[in-house]
């Protein structure tokens, strides 16, 4: 009888409970970040290589996401002399989605953050659904950026949700506490599994591609790191991301065309030719907008690039920061 209150009591207080999983989730992103007041409202951040001095370079992040997410952009350059700057977009986390609904309120929330920070001129990395922010940044505010770098970024109008049935569904799944919760439990027991789906929902694959893809990534310490830890662990519980989600929803599908002809700062555009979440094409037309941009391709990767060429993608970007960003 011991023995079996002792067993239902670590089953109890472990992650195969879901409740007690949610618990600790929401107790770590507390833990993990911080939360500042700023003329539009409350905004949470956190700094990595948090130096006293050294140029400053913020992480947008994609949908669905937070400022955790920003260690994958971040990965790989911490021993620079940069300090990487994180936050939760609006609706995303502890960041309240009233303050930005818009594109342009966005943008209005990053400088407001870097103005109660005491921060003058940043370097930009976005990710993903967080490429439009950066855009609009680099427009309205454009003596307080340096330099941008695009990563898998969205250009211009785009639906979110997936054209494929079975994509539809991976989404169904996993956008709730619930399928978070399942896909956590998943990478415990069938860490490749989870890789394959992952990489049927991310990228342009052929079952034998996929299949030896996942592999590499799986026999890859830092790789899982990115895709479990940086990728996947920040939609987890979905519920405190969905709002921000939904609205990145509405704004994909109706956004209006960027006057890119006022973007006169040094561009990078990273973006897998086999991404199968935002089209290779999104990069090729940011190429084709912002003047001397570079346009860096990555053969054969999916939406998180660097789960393909890793080291040659974070030396592509410490080379780019070091000749534009000081």
């Amino acid at each position: 009888m011991l023995k079996q209150k002792m067993y239902l009591s670590r089953i109890y207080n472990s992650d195969y409970n879901f409740f007690y999983w949610r618990r600790q989730k929401v107790k770590k992103l507390i833990n993990n970040s911080s939360v500042i007041r700023t003329k539009k409202g409350i905004v949470e951040y956190f700094f990595s290589n948090n130096k006293q001095d050294g140029p400053v370079i913020v992480g947008i992040h994609g949908a669905p996401g937070d400022c955790s997410q920003n260690k994958y952009l971040f990965h790989g350059m911490q021993e620079t002399s940069y300090r990487f700057l994180s936050w939760s977009r609006p609706g995303y986390s502890r960041t309240s989605l009233e303050m930005g609904k818009s594109y342009t309120e966005q943008a209005d929330v990053l400088v407001e953050l870097l103005d109660t920070l005491k921060i003058d001129k940043v370097g930009l990395i976005s990710f993903s659904c967080g490429g439009p922010i950066a855009i609009e940044f680099a427009i309205r505010y454009p003596d307080r950026v340096n330099a941008m770098i695009f990563e898998s970024a969205v250009a211009h109008r785009f639906k979110v949700l997936p054209a494929s049935l079975i994509k539809l569904i991976i989404d169904k799944i996993s956008y709730n506490d619930s399928g978070s919760w399942i896909n956590e439990m998943l990478e415990k027991k069938a860490p490749i599994s989870l890789i394959k789906m992952m990489l049927y929902r991310l990228g342009n694959y052929s079952g034998r591609e996929r299949a030896i893809l996942a592999k590499k990534i799986y026999s890859s310490k830092e790789k899982r790191l990115l895709l479990f830890d940086y990728i996947l662990e920040p939609l987890r519980p979905f519920s405190l991301i969905k709002k921000g989600y939904l609205n990145d929803l509405k704004l994909c599908l109706n956004m209006k065309q960027f006057n890119f002809e006022k973007i006169k700062i040094p561009t990078l555009i990273i973006h897998g030719t086999s991404d199968g979440d935002v089209p290779f094409e999104h990069a090729e037309f940011l190429k084709s907008k912002i003047q001397g941009s570079e346009l860096y391709p990555v053969k054969g990767a999916p939406h998180p690039a660097s789960l393909v060429n890793m080291s040659e993608i974070i030396n592509k970007k410490i080379k780019f920061l070091t000749n534009n960003c000081k």
